[in-house]
């Protein structure tokens, strides 16, 4: 089942201390969070969104939804 862009964005944005620290290679938390905004923007927003979305491979599109 696919996981929706924005539920995703809440998801990294909620943990984002505990991924910057296992990402390791000096990600801070405040890059996370970033990147949880901008994930939480492509799910807002379908125009810009599927673009990025169509050039993914059909197994990793598949595990993303916009909708």
């Amino acid at each position: 089942m696919a996981v929706r862009l924005s539920v995703l964005a809440a998801e990294v944005l909620a943990d984002a201390a505990a991924i910057a620290t296992e990402i390791g290679g000096g990600r801070t938390t405040a890059e996370i969070t970033a990147l949880a905004g901008l994930l939480d923007v492509l799910g807002k927003r379908n125009d810009l969104s599927v673009p990025p979305l169509e050039l993914l491979n059909r197994t990793d599109n598949a595990q993303l939804s916009i909708t």
